[in-house]
């Protein structure tokens, strides 16, 4: 069994300093595997990597960066693991480069682990049947809280045949809101 364990760190393009409490909080339910998006792998947002690498998440890979204006980046995904980690890759025929910095595949012992951050639709239409399809298995009420207090769930793991789920649950505490909007969604899956 692998654990893994997925936070949006809400970063919204500009990076942002970690507080180092959420590392601690991160490796209790000892996952295997940490997974970040809406990263930004700038400035002080990088002390983050070295908080993973102190807590044995020594294992490391990013997407691909770029500053669309001075103090913006497009959003990136962090994968952290303690064990190693083979053959990061990000797709190279999307439309745009908010493909290249909003997914990132790596291979971890014999899985493969996908991250990214879903772009908006234009139609609201698709953009609910896409979270209804996507939101089935999960338990807890939800995985983000607006600043009005309003709560949905964004958060999601898809997996392939041949990977079964044991269990998937949202997690708001301790993170959000202390460290970020979102609650981290924590998931073991048996290859």
């Amino acid at each position: 069994m692998q654990r893994i364990l997925s936070l949006n760190l809400n970063h919204r393009t500009r990076p942002g300093a970690v507080n180092p409490e959420l590392v601690t909080e991160l490796v209790k339910p000892e996952p295997d595997v940490i997974l970040f998006n809406e990263y930004v792998d700038q400035g002080a947002a990088r002390e983050l990597r070295q908080l993973l690498d102190a807590a044995g998440y020594s294992f490391q890979a990013v997407s691909e960066s770029d500053e669309y204006r001075p103090g913006r980046w497009h959003n990136q995904i962090l994968i952290a693991s303690m064990r190693p980690l083979r053959g990061d890759s990000v797709p190279q025929d999307g439309p745009d480069i908010m493909c290249r910095t909003n997914t990132l595949s790596v291979s971890v012992g014999n899985i493969r682990i996908t991250g990214l951050r879903v772009p908006a639709y234009e139609r609201a239409a698709d953009w609910y049947a896409y979270w209804d399809w996507a939101k089935k298995g999960l338990e807890g009420r939800w995985s983000y809280r607006g600043n009005n207090g309003s709560t949905s769930r964004v958060d999601h793991v898809l997996v392939r045949n041949g990977v079964g789920v044991t269990s998937a649950k949202y997690t708001p505490e301790p993170f959000a809101p202390a460290h970020t909007d979102h609650a981290a969604l924590l998931v073991d899956i048996e290859p």
